[in-house]
Formats: C-alpha cells, structure tokens, sequence
C-alpha cells in the first residue's frame, strides 16, 4: 500500500482508490484490507474519512521499522497452566 502511495506520486490529503478496488487490486479480502488500512491509520500514513473515503496522511513520509528485539513469546513446554498438587 505504502508503495502504491509512493509510486502513484500521491500528496497528503491526496483520495486513495475505494477499499473495493484495493481488495481487487491486491487481491485480499476486504476484511484483510480494513485491517492493514487501520494499522496505516494508526502511523498516520492514511486517514479513513466515514462515508468520504481513504485519504493519504500527513505523516506519509514517516519511516515505520519493525522492532528487531520484538519476538513472539511462548511458554516453555515444562510450564503448565493448570494447578498440580505435589
């Protein structure tokens, strides 16, 4: 999406395509769409306007990296969650 935006030459404030031709474009379900578009919205990258459309945000520019320290957190097998008497 970001690339979309970057290579499509889009300004802030600039309207995206409807949420129905992304899903077609990038071929997700709108389900899936809505839920990237929402993680874009939360970095300022777009803004959804209710009944109005999807729109480029004021903070398109901004770098978003992925923590490297973060990683997924699993219990050791040994742990149980359930109560044991000994």
């Amino acid at each position: 999406m970001l690339e979309l935006i970057r290579t499509g030459g889009h300004r802030p404030g600039d309207r995206l395509p409807s949420t129905r031709e992304l899903s077609q474009r990038f071929a997700v379900t709108t389900p899936t769409l809505r839920e990237a578009l929402r993680r874009l919205e939360a970095t300022g990258a777009i803004e959804m306007r209710h009944g109005s459309g999807i729109y480029v945000g004021p903070a398109i520019e901004r770098l978003v990296l992925p923590n490297p320290n973060m990683r997924e957190m699993h219990a050791p097998s040994s742990w149980s969650c359930s109560a044991r008497g000994s």
